[in-house]
């Protein structure tokens, strides 16, 4: 048995108040393919997107509840902004000593752990390419790569591309293409000075655009004759302190003569929609060109990009593929799970099938939950309440898969705005989505359940006669970005919790959003989770299978 450590944790550029290049560190250990511990840092320290590894991993590691190895095989991940890693204590070290190379396998490199004063040894390190690590994050999820992939990540930015593709075929990782050719599409949501500019979002702050953004622009109209207008001004990214170009060129060509401060304006909602479909567009195009020459079967899709979920439908709904494999932390939180678990499947290791609740540092997951629960929850739920859920690990990546969740009634557009408005202090355009069972979700789509949709990362189109069922759901033109639970060992909670608000108040879904405050990571522990439930005036609140009811006088918690 091989213990691989897994690291992302390269220092960014310079320190600011929001992580700058370099954001959402996190950590994993991997024996004989399974994953035994996986860290977000955010969720320990509390601090959004946190990319202060350098500081934690000596505790987390050397003083932490798992025994590290001496055999053990360390991977580290890069970026565009270093290959080498040091903790802030000096006890462990990674240097690549060779080129940084987009390579198709881990790169040899030196490491150092001192474990005691003035005794140290090396250990055995190896650097995987942030490129290679978003696509290993597939891995846990789905098994190893089929024959005649084609692999793809696309991302903000990576260690040497924003765009990368590899082919998978008769057994061997064939290097097809990398560059920057792309970047002008993901900089639409970390890098745009419009943007930006209409959500309000103070510059730095590029973590939090993309769901914004896609939220928003889904309220606006595709206008095809922008297309051109937005490219010739290249998209409106460096007017940082200039936003009246914007508006002489806005009324120049079009006669808007509105206001950038208005965000229900209907142009300013057409032209960010406008560029999600260039977006959308961008990347078929490049998928379409790799397909044509290379005929492959299946699409591996990895990085910040692939939580576009308009761009995944239309991926999927593309035909382009038989099947399309999209990990639930195909951002950056899974670089270091997508490290291990590629050098783990490098080595000739069995690659074993994980569910996304991987989200936990030695806590015990030991906890079962009585169907009394589950009617009282059920009960509570279809009376209009708020219930947040955390149960056991939470999950990898950035969107809430019911164990880290606050649900309510999915039919209620009310009960919508007190939760994302009023409880979690969203903003208005941003839209929230429902879990419900695959069955379910088969009959009000009238299509197969799509693969993507166990991890929300994909859009479902509402057949009209369901509508009223989910209204406290829909998006514009009545789709949904739908959790489906299709089998009880996905989640038996929420399973079961689904079944029963179906069966006794015919409930066909349950809104689904992340159990955070404003600006706050997910929670993580119960102490965290009865101190947010109470300060976003929840109704109750279920740990580990047991309903508690959430009261007002507890705030002195």
């Amino acid at each position: 048995m091989s213990q691989i450590i897994g690291v992302y944790g390269i220092q960014d550029r310079f320190f600011h108040h929001y992580p700058a290049y370099v954001h959402d560190h996190n950590l994993t250990i991997i024996e004989a393919g399974k994953v035994e511990g996986y860290l977000h840092l955010e969720r320990h320290s509390r601090r959004k997107y946190d990319n202060r590894l350098s500081e934690y991993i000596e505790e987390l590691l050397l003083e932490g509840p798992y025994q590290v190895e001496p055999d053990a095989h360390w991977v580290f991940v890069n970026s565009f902004v270093g290959n080498n890693f040091q903790s802030s204590q000096g006890r462990i070290r990674f240097e690549l000593q060779d080129s940084p190379r987009i390579m198709t396998s881990s790169q040899r490199g030196w490491g150092w752990l001192q474990n005691a004063p003035w005794e140290g040894r090396e250990f055995r390190a190896c650097l995987l390419s942030h490129e290679l690590a978003h696509i290993g994050a597939c891995l846990p999820f789905y098994g190893a790569f089929k024959e005649n992939s084609l692999l793809v990540h696309f991302d903000g930015g990576a260690s040497q591309s924003n765009f990368s593709a590899f082919l998978y075929r008769e057994g061997r990782i064939h290097h097809l293409e990398h560059h920057w050719e792309l970047s002008h599409l993901s900089k639409f949501y970390n890098d745009n000075a419009f943007t930006f500019r209409v959500l309000k979002a103070e510059p730095g702050t590029h973590t939090s655009v993309p769901g914004k953004l896609m939220g928003y622009a889904a309220l606006g109209n595709y206008r095809p004759e922008m297309v051109k207008w937005l490219e010739e001004e290249d998209y409106f990214r460096m007017i940082w302190d200039n936003e009246t170009y914007f508006l002489h060129c806005a009324q120049k060509k079009w006669g808007w003569k509105g206001s950038l401060d208005d965000q229900e304006d209907p142009f300013l909602l057409d032209v960010t929609a406008t560029l999600q479909e260039i977006f959308i567009q961008g990347i078929l195009k490049k998928l379409s060109q790799l397909q044509h020459i290379y005929r492959t079967d299946y699409l591996y899709y990895s990085g910040g990009c692939a939580l576009n979920i308009l761009a995944n439908k239309r991926i999927i709904d593309s035909g382009l593929f038989h099947e399309v494999f999209i990990p639930p932390c195909c951002n950056d939180s899974g670089l270091s799970l997508g490290a291990a678990a590629w050098v783990s499947w490098e080595i000739g290791e069995q690659t074993v099938l994980h569910s996304p609740y991987l989200n936990q540092w030695g806590q015990d997951n030991s906890w079962t939950y009585d169907p009394e629960d589950i009617r009282m929850v059920g009960d509570l739920l279809s009376e209009g309440r708020l219930v947040a859920i955390c149960n056991g690990k939470g999950e990898i990546g950035p969107r809430a898969l019911g164990n880290r969740s606050i649900l309510g009634r999915s039919d209620d557009p009310a009960l919508t705005q007190r939760l994302s408005i009023s409880c979690k202090q969203r903003e208005w355009y941003r839209p929230l989505a429902p879990v419900m069972l695959g069955e379910v979700l088969a009959r009000v789509t009238g299509q197969k359940v799509p693969q993507a949709s166990k991890y929300m990362l994909t859009e479902c189109l509402i057949l009209p006669a369901f509508q009223t069922k989910l209204l406290g759901a829909l998006h514009g033109g009545g789709s949904a970005r739908v959790q489906s639970i299709t089998h009880k060992r996905q989640n038996p909670f929420i399973f079961d919790l689904l079944s029963y608000c179906l069966e006794a108040h015919g409930m066909y879904g349950l809104l689904n959003t992340s159990f955070n405050g404003k600006s706050e990571p997910i929670v993580q522990t119960e102490s965290e989770a009865r101190h947010a439930a109470i300060r976003m005036s929840l109704d109750g609140l279920v740990f580990n299978g047991k309903y508690q009811p959430i009261l007002q006088s507890d705030d002195k918690l």
